[in-house]
């Protein structure tokens, strides 16, 4: 057998033990990131739904960013984020920012101008999303997209026939192809829905039905509690002033039980009428509120990138 040299045993040995560190996975070591980047730690906070944790790391890149291109990207995930999260003011408030950062370009400007009314829409201030100022740019160069955001702004001022005739407008420019192809698919589902309005109750007709029969105006109105509450009440209240004035012999020896059972009853008949005729307003504003809820959640016109910059690198 031939005997090695002094240098091959040791090289050998270096080799085995390189190759095992290197292959082997119990001895391989991961090369770990040192550093995460705050838009990858703001991105995993929003898939988690902590959306105020990840507005707060944009807002701090916002604080201490010099360029500005990283601000604006910044702000632009500070405006998702803020919309994610349902707080629709302060998502106007970022977007007033971003004006003063945008390029005076007319691509941008048109963004913004779509996303203000937008978020102004969805935050219920449907009078500025109608505004002249607001639309004005994107009815010259966006017609539809305008039309859009005038549609969705009567319907949350639950002027829905309005809303149909604009509606039925921009769906008429589908088959020219003058619209863009995600409004139009909003569009055809707002018709969808608007076909027929709110189901509506008669206030005069619940109060009449409990002027008859007291709470039967709450069973038109589906309130079935308040009609057995109410049908109780009156009725044992005028069991009990009828059985009290029978026990008197005389006008003049009446009790004075009997007049304060009887004004309870009488004030309590009449409450019965009131309130079921507040009911089917009640019932009428909460259909009217799930109608134009239908329409708008979903249907609002997705946020636009305010600018198409480059991303920005993690640890720039």
């Amino acid at each position: 057998m031939t005997r090695l040299s002094r240098t091959t045993l040791p090289l050998l040995l270096l080799g085995a033990t390189t190759f095992l560190a290197v292959v082997h996975p119990s001895t391989a070591v991961a090369a770990c990131p040192s550093e995460v980047s705050p838009f990858d730690l703001a991105q995993w906070l929003r898939g988690r739904r902590e959306f105020f944790r990840a507005a707060g790391i944009y807002l701090e890149l916002l604080a201490r960013s010099q360029r500005p291109e990283k601000k604006l990207t910044a702000l632009e995930c500070l405006v998702d984020t803020y919309v994610q999260a349902g707080q629709f003011d302060r998502a106007a408030e970022a977007l007033s920012e971003a004006r003063r950062l945008l390029p005076a370009d007319a691509p941008s400007q048109l963004s913004l101008s779509l996303n203000s009314a937008t978020v102004a829409i969805r935050a219920g201030n449907y009078d500025y999303a109608l505004t002249p100022t607001t639309t004005e740019s994107l009815v010259r160069q966006r017609p539809s997209d305008a039309a859009y955001v005038r549609g969705l702004a009567l319907v949350g001022k639950h002027e829905w026939l309005a809303a149909r005739e604009v509606f039925g407008e921009i769906a008429s420019g589908c088959a020219t192809t003058a619209s863009t192809p995600t409004v139009c698919r909003l569009v055809r589902r707002n018709l969808i829905v608007l076909q027929e309005d709110p189901p509506k109750v008669r206030p005069w007709l619940a109060a009449s039905l409990s002027a008859l029969v007291p709470g039967s105006g709450f069973i038109y109105t589906h309130d079935y509690f308040d009609a057995l509450l109410y049908f109780g009440g009156v009725g044992l209240g005028g069991f009990l002033t009828y059985d009290t004035a029978q026990w008197d012999r005389s006008w003049r020896d009446q009790r004075a039980s009997t007049y304060i059972l009887g004004a309870l009853t009488l004030l309590f008949y009449t409450s019965n009428i009131i309130a079921s005729q507040g009911s089917a307003q009640r019932l009428n504003e909460v259909r009217a509120y799930q109608f134009r809820q239908a329409l708008l959640s979903g249907a609002s016109l997705p946020m636009e990138p305010l600018t198409p910059l480059s991303p920005v690198a993690p640890h720039d």
